[in-house]
């Protein structure tokens, strides 16, 4: 849709983005002293509606963080938070939060965890944490923070061994870390914390295969694991546990 009038035209093109041009805030376009045109772009707005799953709308293409994988993100005090992760061959500790999907504001920089990808995050006892990961080398350190800048390591050392590729959760008031791969190769343990410290292992070889790269959740009061890779081939199974 395009209207104009003496003062102001304004564009809408649809897919999430709107375009409107302001032209010489009242004046007479075709006034050669009039203010250049000025186009401001909102994406996102108004928001789209289409059917649930099927329709995606992108809210930007090219966010404050760096292009990056092997990242974690979570929802906590009302924002969304982009953390660490694999920026070509930069690992990056550095964490960023957005209300809107759109602009992303950058809470630091480099925070006390090293740079990593491969780790998990989580919110539990009003803490974000970050656990393990991969900087180099497997890490089974574990970290939190209430406000994304300042990071404190709650262990350097957890009594999971060093890995990357693992899941975690929350569930029946304790974090859980589930599976993934240590410099031995593919794991199945799980171990459960209250308090980021003190990790104990509820089973050292769970039922399902030892693998990485699987996902896990909570749904129906179960913990669930699903899929993953256990070497050599990828897995399409689903297991839960009370």
């Amino acid at each position: 849709m395009k209207k104009s009038t003496r003062g102001w035209a304004l564009s809408i093109f649809w897919m999430g983005t709107v375009v409107l041009t302001l032209n010489g805030c009242g004046n007479n376009n075709s006034n050669p002293a009039a203010p250049a045109p000025v186009t401001v772009v909102v994406f996102g707005t108004p928001t789209p509606t289409g059917v649930e799953g099927q329709d995606w709308f992108f809210t930007t293409l090219n966010a404050a963080f760096s292009a990056r994988n092997s990242h974690t993100s979570l929802v906590y005090n009302n924002k969304m938070w982009v953390i660490g992760g694999f920026a070509g061959l930069n690992k990056k500790n550095d964490v960023y939060y957005s209300t809107d999907g759109a602009t992303w504001t950058q809470a630091t920089s480099a925070a006390a965890f090293s740079g990593r990808g491969g780790h998990t995050s989580l919110v539990y006892n009003n803490k974000m944490w970050v656990i393990g990961g991969n900087d180099g080398s497997n890490k089974n350190d574990v970290y939190y923070s209430t406000d994304g800048v300042t990071w404190t390591q709650a262990t350097g050392a957890a009594a999971f061994s060093a890995r990357n590729s693992h899941t975690s959760l929350v569930y029946n008031n304790k974090m859980w870390v589930i599976g993934g791969n240590d410099v031995g190769g593919y794991k199945n343990d799980v171990y459960y914390s209250t308090d980021g410290v003190t990790w104990t292992p509820a089973i050292a070889s769970a039922a399902f295969g030892a693998r990485n790269v699987h996902t896990s959740l909570v749904y129906n009061n179960q913990m669930w694991v699903i899929g993953g890779n256990d070497a050599p081939s990828e897995k399409n199974d689903v297991w839960e546990s009370p």
